[in-house]
């Protein structure tokens, strides 16, 4: 990597990621490229280690506007950990930072054929707070094994991300924080693809210290 690119990192500060979740599969929403999985796949191993696919994914918010996302598959958890630990990313020689937001999740290992509505179903049921469900498409508009849950509140969302699981239909599905990548390098219109979401601008992200808050509320 450029000493150009080593020093931006140096000097950006971006919100903390939060620690609890580490899995070898990350899925980061709220950019749109225009490579290919293997151009994008290509570019990301000039930069780092053990990735071993990258899968272009979207899915659709309430307003049935569709947000790109890409998902990262590493060789192991810990150097998933290792790319965490970086807090930003390098793609198209673009920066972005991650951010996690404190009323999404993405749950993964959701087998593609439950419908939405009893997924709904099955997780009103378990927990409160829960307003949404929104499920993943790969790039030929196929179901895939991942959905983001929108949270009313933090009444549930703290102790699912403590114990990085959620039940549904009886069996325990590993979670994630909703990682956005945040542009950091270019401010004008040639710039990083990542998409200007209103939405996802607006909502509070969630930082080291909330997620300490977080868990004292849950415990009390």
């Amino acid at each position: 990597m450029s000493s150009k690119q080593q020093s931006s990192r140096q000097s950006h500060n971006p919100l903390p990621i939060p620690p609890q979740t580490t899995k070898r599969s990350l899925i980061f929403s709220n950019v749109s490229f225009d490579q290919d999985e293997k151009e994008l796949l290509r570019n990301l191993k000039q930069n780092y280690l053990g990735i071993l696919r990258v899968s272009r994914l979207y899915f659709r918010d309430n307003d049935q506007k569709p947000i790109g996302a890409i998902r990262i598959e590493f060789k192991s958890d810990e150097l998933a950990t290792q790319f965490l630990d970086e807090k930003e990313i390098w793609i198209n020689d673009e920066q972005y930072s991650l951010r996690s937001s404190l009323q999404s999740l993405i749950v993964s290992k959701v087998p593609p054929s439950t419908t939405d509505a009893t997924l709904l179903q099955d997780l009103k049921h378990n927990y409160l707070g829960i307003e949404s469900i929104s499920r993943f498409y790969d790039i030929d508009r196929k179901r895939v094994d991942d959905i983001r849950i929108d949270f009313k509140s933090d009444s549930s969302f703290a102790s699912i991300v403590k114990n990085n699981y959620i039940l549904i239909d009886g069996n325990r599905r590993p979670v994630q924080p909703y990682w956005s990548l945040i542009c950091n390098t270019s401010q004008n219109a040639q710039g990083c693809d990542s998409e200007k979401s209103v939405v996802e601008q607006s909502q509070n992200y969630l930082t080291e210290r909330r997620v300490r808050e977080l868990f004292h509320k849950h415990q009390m």
